[in-house]
């Protein structure tokens, strides 16, 4: 079946996120921080009379996440291996392809020589005809910088002029760059968003599996200010998902974990 037939919509925002990270860190953010969302919406289900979400409103009155997240677990290789998912990701990763580059050409000296001096004559048109409404003062205060311009128009007449071999190069540096960028961006894209999103799937899995090794859910915690933190400050730096994992629990984390590895086992070469 399909989220939308299975879930509330609640929890297809929420599973949303599989396809986003194609990880199961997200299934145990799920079930641990969504726990009390998840409460609200049964509570809700059982008003409205809602036969599926009334069954799920039992499962977490008798503190049954771990039915929860065998059927988000479940729900998740289902989806990842649906029609509808395969087109998903189609689309995302045709929407996440870099563009190409629109490359200026390079210009030739003579073409850069040509530019400089439209650019200074029309500067030059420009200023002269401002400081005509000028007053006396002003158009003396004015007059050195256009004779700077003026100085500039005859240096341009020169086509040997190094400045011209400097834009060259800059003209040229620049493009380089663009088709550098470019080429990294696309680079970045093919690992991100291989043909086959098996290899993320894959690496996801084992990233789950690293993560959940070795936690210790019998830390201790305190309240500081109205929030639990761990007593042991090792744990107390550990990253968000390290704690989202503990926050699920080992029963969780465990049915978890052997999960991904008959997954990860059924993918195999593919």
């Amino acid at each position: 079946m399909l989220c939308a037939q299975r879930y509330p919509a609640v929890i297809q925002k929420t599973c949303g996120r599989i396809f986003k990270s194609i990880c199961f860190q997200a299934i145990i953010f799920i079930v641990g921080s969504y726990y009390f969302v998840l409460q609200v919406n049964a509570a809700n289900a059982v008003l409205r009379s809602d036969p599926y979400q009334a069954r799920k409103a039992k499962n977490i009155a008798t503190g049954n996440r771990l039915a929860i997240a065998k059927d988000l677990l479940s729900y998740a290789k289902e989806y990842i291996n649906s029609g509808e998912f395969k087109k998903a990701y189609g689309q995302e990763r045709i929407s996440a392809k870099p563009v190409q580059p629109v490359l200026k050409p390079v210009r030739t000296k003579s073409q850069i020589q040509q530019e400089e001096i439209a650019k200074t004559e029309k500067s030059l048109k420009e200023m002269e005809k401002s400081m005509a409404s000028y007053d006396a003062d002003m158009r003396k205060n004015m007059q050195p910088v256009l004779e700077t311009f003026k100085g500039l128009l005859k240096e341009y007449i020169d086509p040997q002029n190094p400045y011209f071999e400097s834009l060259l190069m800059y003209d040229s540096a620049e493009r380089a760059q663009a088709i550098k960028r470019y080429e990294e961006d696309v680079k970045r894209w093919q690992v991100n968003y291989p043909q086959s999103f098996a290899p993320i799937i894959k690496a996801r899995l084992q990233k789950m599996l690293d993560l959940t090794k070795n936690v210790d859910y019998s830390a201790d915690l305190k309240t500081e200010y109205y929030k639990q933190k761990f007593v042991n400050q090792v744990y107390e730096k550990k990253p968000v998902e390290w704690k989202q994992v503990f926050r699920a629990g080992k029963e969780i984390t465990e049915y978890a974990r052997s999960f991904a590895q008959q997954w990860l086992s059924e993918l195999g070469e593919w």
